[in-house]
């Protein structure tokens, strides 16, 4: 099980699904001169596509306001960071402060799911430039391949692919970017192991991926399959 911090700087793509869905679902939002132990509490009511959060103190008054501060979010037990400036002139309606969210967002998470291996009843296949390949394991942040004879040529460290496929066990995820971060040679059998990462993936998807990890996990713990506790490798 994975109980380690994950930081992630996200993605514009990422970064615009994540601020939409705080719109969406009015998310709290708390805000702090970096420096100082005070912090202050804004509900989130609107967002316009220049990525500026419309916001309402939760509190009567802020000390904040026209001061670059440090931003935190909470969305599904993951926490997220990010540098933003505290404004009031030009808000919109019954919306009395503005934060345009210009800098990176980071993603700080500690993640309870695990890596599990394939199984003929639980099978894993990752699909590559419409190549279909027999996965060994799978996590939230990656997979892992054996790639055997010449399919070897077409891998290297570092190299990258868009729009992958991860079955497992007859449901899709759609993988927008990963990239193979090592290779691991078995001469005795003229195969490479691979550990691929995932990236640029939508919070959604992401999401869904985490809850499927972890019932399959259980359910081949209940029948008896083994299945991987390591730590996330990716």
């Amino acid at each position: 099980m994975n109980n380690k911090p994950y930081f992630k700087a996200l993605h514009k793509d990422e970064k615009n699904d994540l601020l939409e869905m705080l719109a969406k679902r009015k998310y709290k939002i708390s805000i702090w001169e970096k420096g100082t132990k005070k912090i202050e509490y804004f509900n989130v009511l609107k967002l316009n596509e220049k990525s500026t959060l419309f916001v309402d103190m939760i509190e009567s008054k802020t000390e904040l306001l026209n001061k670059n501060v440090l931003a935190c979010f909470n969305f599904d037990n993951t926490h997220y960071f990010t540098q933003c400036k505290l404004s009031s002139e030009g808000a919109l309606g019954s919306c009395d402060y503005y934060i345009n969210v210009e800098e990176t967002i980071f993603k700080c998470e500690k993640r309870n799911s695990f890596r599990i291996d394939t199984d003929n009843k639980y099978p894993i296949k990752f699909t590559i430039n419409d190549r279909v390949y027999s996965a060994l394991n799978t996590s939230v942040g990656g997979v892992g391949l054996i790639i055997e004879g010449k399919d070897q040529e077409s891998f290297s460290e570092g190299l990258k692919f868009a729009d992958c496929i991860l079955d497992l066990n007859s449901s899709e995820y759609k993988i927008s970017s990963c990239e193979v971060v090592h290779i691991t040679p078995i001469p005795s059998k003229n195969t490479v192991r691979l550990g691929i990462k995932f990236s640029m993936n939508s919070i959604e998807m992401e999401k869904k991926l985490y809850q499927q990890i972890n019932r399959d996990f259980i359910n081949m713990n209940k029948e008896g399959i083994r299945s991987n506790k390591r730590v996330l490798s990716f």
